[in-house]
């Protein structure tokens, strides 16, 4: 036994080359019994020899009781040589009593059985289907194990009616990893895939990536109103911290890839009018999203403006007014109003009317009302929402404002704190600036550059 590395590999090589056929035997007797993590290593050593015949080697390995995981890879070498066919292979590991060892059967290999290699071996072909079969039970459900079903064209009825009692089942103590590959085995074999995700829609909440990555396989723009609901309804539980939405690609996507698109309009007009705070939300910013197609919103998002006096509310209500109808006078009153305002405030708030300023100077940079809001906020390097004016100000919002410019200039140039803290480390008696202060004096350097 030893560790096997470079250079215990050039000791195994001398000795090959020393012993001969004394070693070439006595290490193949080693391979046949081992559990050696170093199989794979040996074995492609032997292989490249001349004085090895590669297909006794393969036979005697074959026919070796020892199926150990760490043999799965050495077995697969010899297929890739080729000197044993990988259906024989496979059919072999699959039918090892070690799960560790069927995993990684799976992991490094689904076969797909051609025509003729059912032909020549029909019964091996049967145990190997077999040996898949018993790797799908309600305990221990191999996605592998039901994806090479799924490649030799293997799912029967009663396949489908099991997966879908373990996706379906209220029964907690199945582990979430087993319900979604049967989910996804469900789905993906299912002979009208259109019924199917309807099927798995209702589940939706509970895996909402899933379910909503699945239906993306599906024509959305078949999908039943049934189906199209649940999606809307999934909108606050289908985000990641990284702000991506799964549901919310399903509706509203680029230009030619598969979505909902205008269907998805009368739900989320539903959930708006009907739903908690986060389902309004979401469904607010989504119908933005659809810009000028989702002009049957206006009502019930003026409503919504007008009815809840909330700061954020009102916010992401008016922007997204204001992506559908650039000229509403609700929104433009509202957010003029709104993001002038220095009153204390939570920090959500403050958040909120950013966001907002930020919207407003992207998409409507050379409307007159937005400029009577943003020049002013820009000039004043005291505002609360100073930073985020200029943040990224379009070059047609700052081209004749002479006064803007020069202040750029001036917050470009301005390095009191940076030249202090270099007059501190040159001599520690001096006062060192204090970090924050330090760091926002860097970044509004940064924004000015930009700008």
């Amino acid at each position: 036994t030893f560790n096997y590395n470079q250079s215990e590999q050039a000791l195994l090589t001398h000795a090959l080359e020393k012993f001969g056929e004394r070693a070439i035997e006595s290490l193949i007797a080693h391979l046949e019994t081992a559990d050696t993590s170093h199989a794979g290593h040996i074995l492609s050593i032997l292989a490249r020899r001349t004085d090895t015949n590669i297909e006794t080697l393969a036979a005697r390995l074959a026919a070796s009781p020892s199926t150990t995981c760490h043999r799965v890879v050495s077995f697969y070498l010899l297929s890739d040589l080729p000197v044993l066919p990988r259906t024989q292979i496979a059919t072999k590991l699959l039918e090892s009593p070690d799960p560790q060892v069927q995993d990684a059967t799976l992991r490094n290999a689904k076969v797909q059985w051609s025509t003729d290699e059912k032909a020549s071996a029909p019964e091996q072909y049967t145990r190997y289907i077999t040996a898949l079969r018993q790797l799908l039970t309600t305990d221990s459900f191999s996605l592998n194990a039901a994806h090479a079903l799924y490649l030799n064209n293997e799912i029967t009825g009663d396949d489908r009616r099991r997966f879908r009692e373990i996706w379906a089942s209220d029964n907690q103590s199945l582990p979430r990893n087993v319900r979604i590959a049967a989910m996804q085995t469900y789905f993906l074999s299912a002979p009208d895939q259109t019924a199917a995700a309807d099927e798995i829609s209702e589940r939706i909440t509970s895996y909402p990536h899933v379910v909503c990555n699945l239906l993306l396989r599906a024509n959305p723009h078949e999908l039943p109103d049934q189906t199209i609901s649940r999606v809307v309804r999934a909108l606050p539980h289908a985000g990641d911290r990284d702000g991506y939405n799964s549901a919310e690609r399903l509706i509203i996507q680029s230009p030619g890839y598969p979505h909902i698109g205008p269907r998805a309009i009368p739900f989320l007009i539903e959930m708006l009018e009907q739903g908690n705070h986060e389902e309004s939300r979401h469904a607010t910013s989504v119908l933005g999203k659809f810009g000028p197609q989702a002009a049957d919103a206006i009502p019930a998002l003026e409503q919504h403006l007008t009815s809840n006096p909330a700061t954020t509310v009102q916010c992401w209500t008016a922007t997204s007014l204001l992506k559908i109808d650039p000229t509403n006078d609700a929104a433009i009153r509202t957010l003029t109003r709104v993001i002038a305002s220095e009153t204390p405030e939570e920090t959500s708030d403050k958040h909120a009317r950013s966001q907002a300023l930020m919207a407003i100077i992207d998409d409507h940079p050379d409307t007159d009302w937005v400029r009577d809001i943003a020049i002013p906020i820009m000039l004043s390097e005291s505002h609360d929402l100073h930073r985020s004016a200029m943040h990224h100000p379009p070059e047609s919002l700052l081209r004749d404002q002479p006064e803007v410019q020069q202040l750029l200039i001036v917050q470009l140039t301005r390095c009191t704190l940076r030249d202090a803290m270099w007059e501190h480390i040159e001599d520690n008696t001096k006062p060192k600036p204090e970090a924050h202060a330090q760091h926002e004096e860097a970044m509004t350097r940064e924004r000015a550059a930009k700008a």
